[in-house]
């Protein structure tokens, strides 16, 4: 059931995915990975409450669990709670110091709370742990902007089309920038 929740999900039919997680979480409570997947696509779904429930039971189940910790981060994010995005993903960056994804989605955390030096440094910290990542260096650049960092921010949008030519969305940011 878990694995046809992600069939489903990967072929968009995000509801029957989470209906399958559910089917396989009936059968089996406990079951980390479902709970994870539920959250994710609850996330999808933009019910971001219910996901971060989910993903929260998923990390109480499985505490190495660097998918559900960020998705977690993510909901709570999404949902119009930074603060606690961050302090959950401050946890994350502590338990997996060398995940460019924690340290990326914390970057994402902190800009939406405000704090743009903060996001500064993150963004920074998942581009040292993976130069070729674009949407690290693509976020580095939107805080850059958000701080009126024009220069610096579109070398870092010009970085993230060197890694992912022809991403609209970063050459967009690159034309704000300039």
């Amino acid at each position: 059931l878990n694995t046809l929740g992600i069939a489903c999900g990967a072929c968009g039919r995000t509801e029957d995915a989470g209906a399958a997680f559910r089917r396989a979480l009936r059968e089996r409570p406990a079951y980390a990975d479902a709970l994870c997947n539920l959250g994710i696509a609850l996330r999808r779904l933009g019910r971001f409450d219910e996901a971060a429930g989910a993903l929260r039971r998923a990390v109480a189940l499985a505490p190495e669990s660097l998918e559900a910790r960020v998705n977690l981060g993510k909901a709570l994010v999404e949902g119009g709670d930074p603060e606690a995005a961050r302090a959950s993903l401050e946890e994350t960056v502590a338990r997996f110091p060398a995940s460019a994804v924690a340290h990326d989605t914390l970057g994402i955390a902190l800009q939406a709370g405000g704090r743009l030096d903060e996001a500064i440094g993150a963004f920074r910290a998942a581009i040292a742990i993976e130069p070729r990542d674009p949407d690290a260096r693509n976020n580095l650049g939107i805080a850059l902007r958000l701080e009126g960092r024009d220069a610096e921010a579109a070398a870092s949008f010009r970085d993230a089309l060197a890694l992912e030519p022809g991403n609209v969305l970063v050459e967009n940011n690159l034309g704000l920038a300039l």
